[in-house]
């Protein structure tokens, strides 16, 4: 119940029980203390506007909205352009673990390079029901995973030739996860 009807009967009620206590007819205490509250009432509404109530229908539009917000903000990102990206809808759970020569060999480097190659999680299991990927032949694969229209994770994967840490030939070129990035990281990221 509305705090402003709360205000309405307990203003009549009083009103009229000290109107009736000063020997006013009993219908001329009613009536008038009704006057006297719906007073009471508007000023409240007037001085204090409650937030107005969403309809089931504008609540699950209000929702859809923020849903599309996010990915709308991914769209084209600090974690990629994703404009032409291929999208798939199916449902599944991934284990996802950095590379570890690419960890070892991050290592190696210079601290703010460190910070910059190993930025992220080294692993992290998603939960989604749509990908979103976009391959650079040769280049790199971003992958962004959702589930129920909210960003879960994203992957930067490189495609390698060599282990950068053993400065040897792969036997087959492949890609290579790289980094691994958090629902949190990412709303971070967003946010700045």
């Amino acid at each position: 119940m509305d705090w402003g009807i709360w205000i309405f009967l307990i203003t009549w009620l009083v009103i009229a029980v000290i109107l009736f206590r000063t020997k006013v007819s009993g219908i001329v205490s009613v009536g008038g203390s009704f006057l006297i509250a719906l007073v009471f009432l508007m000023i409240f509404h007037t001085i204090i506007k409650p937030a107005p109530s969403l309809s089931p229908k504008q609540a699950t539009a209000k929702q859809a909205n923020a849903q599309i917000n996010e990915k709308e903000l991914l769209r084209n990102s600090f974690f990629g352009d994703f404009t032409k990206a291929k999208i798939e809808k199916k449902k599944g759970t991934k284990n996802l673990h950095v590379w570890k020569s690419h960890i070892i060999y991050s290592k190696t480097l210079p601290t703010a390079m460190q910070s910059v190659m190993l930025e992220g999680v080294e692993k992290l299991q998603v939960e989604y029901d749509e990908i979103w990927q976009v391959t650079e032949p040769q280049l790199d694969r971003l992958t962004l995973y959702w589930e129920n229209n909210k960003i879960q994770a994203s992957t930067l994967e490189n495609y390698y030739e060599g282990d950068p840490s053993t400065q040897t030939k792969l036997p087959k070129p492949s890609y290579k996860l790289d980094n691994i990035y958090n629902r949190y990281y990412i709303l971070n990221k967003l946010s700045e």
